[in-house]
């Protein structure tokens, strides 16, 4: 076993042995400290000898924990209503009215046409809307495509504020939320009524069979437990229902080049940081569970932040976002994602059978 930080020993922090194959035979790949609030600190970043999964060790207690999820955290912002968001809302909500043609039109959303006049015109948006269609799906913007299964019940673990959430509820969905946040709680609640839950999956009672869809959007990598996660996530889901889980890919060609300054290690939140291999390994693990796709995000986001970061601490020099920063960043960001090499994945899991595999770890 690895010499452990003397950190492990304060009550502050806990040791974990591995959560995928339960082994404690690891080795150091980098320290880091808390890169998205700039904060000093020496997080250990591992690696499990015997399975190959990437984690965390030791780690914030889940009191400590609470201190590195500030208000200030992205997801749990709430909408702003100074002038400047007002137009930028007005543009988001044009965007969205297009995302909402194209899901319609592409991907069976709302109710079809049935007569040869409604059928033409669907036929002519379909045209006037295929530019766009192409820009979404192949350059890589995200327009949360979810199997369409009219008014089906879906989750979203993790939900911050709800963004996601109103936007799915307007498609038709019935929504539900799980957050462990109060203050993005509050905010999805009474701000955009969404029935959303105060805690983790673990302690949120759902019946067996519920859902016809569960996602986890940059969700997994945060939880102590993931495969006990993914064990509850099969109970609740129905058979043949869709699991979306989208992490950032530790095996990705930005992870291996910025290092330790590569914005999907993030500690020490991201407690866990997953390959295609490991994540494909604790699937087979949990048991239940077939993958039916794989994607990856052309987005240059994490490209962004990851090089904002490298200038930062080794060169001391603060990069401005621009829009030339991003007419240089995506192509490189297509030509990862079109490698299957870009930062983040996004796996469309479909639920086999009931039987799930019972265990401690």
């Amino acid at each position: 076993m690895e010499k452990v930080s003397s950190l492990a020993a304060e009550k502050s922090m806990e040791y974990a042995s591995c959560n995928l194959c339960g082994a404690d035979r690891t080795r150091l790949l980098f320290a880091s400290k808390d890169m998205l609030f700039n904060k000093a600190g020496n997080f250990r970043i591992v690696k499990c000898r015997n399975c190959g999964l990437v984690y965390l060790n030791p780690r914030p207690g889940e009191e400590l924990m609470q201190q590195y999820y500030p208000a200030q955290y992205y997801s749990y912002k709430p909408p702003r209503n100074d002038k400047k968001a007002a137009v930028e809302e007005f543009f988001l909500r044009l965007n969205e009215r297009l995302k909402n043609q194209i899901l319609r039109e592409y991907f069976n959303y709302g109710s079809r046409p049935g007569s040869l006049p409604k059928r033409f015109l669907s036929l002519l948006k379909k045209i006037a809307l295929f530019p766009l269609y192409l820009r979404l799906t192949l350059v890589g913007r995200d327009i949360k495509i979810i199997p369409y299964q009219g008014q089906g019940k879906i989750l979203d673990i993790g939900c911050g504020s709800g963004r996601t959430l109103s936007l799915l509820k307007k498609r038709g969905w019935n929504v539900y939320g799980i957050e462990a946040n109060s203050q993005a709680v509050d905010i999805a609640r009474n701000k955009l009524g969404l029935q959303v839950y105060l805690g983790n999956i673990s302690n949120v009672d759902f019946q067996n069979d519920f859902f016809d869809v569960v996602t986890m959007t940059h969700t997994l990598e945060h939880m102590a437990n993931p495969k006990q996660i993914l064990r509850k996530v099969n109970k609740i889901l129905k058979t043949s229902g869709t699991l979306i889980i989208t992490v950032p890919d530790s095996d990705s060609l930005e992870a291996r080049y910025f290092k330790q300054f590569w914005l999907g290690w993030d500690p020490p939140r991201h407690l866990y940081s997953f390959s295609l291999k490991t994540l494909k390994k604790m699937l087979q693990a949990v048991g239940g569970f077939r993958i039916k796709r794989i994607r990856y995000e052309m987005g240059t986001a994490v490209l962004r932040e990851s090089l904002t970061y490298k200038l930062r601490d080794e060169r001391n020099y603060n990069l401005q976002n621009s829009r030339l920063l991003e007419f240089i960043l995506r192509p490189i960001s297509m030509l990862l994602g079109y490698l299957r090499k870009s930062s983040i994945i996004i796996l469309y899991v479909t639920k086999t059978d009931n039987v799930v595999e019972q265990g401690a770890s």
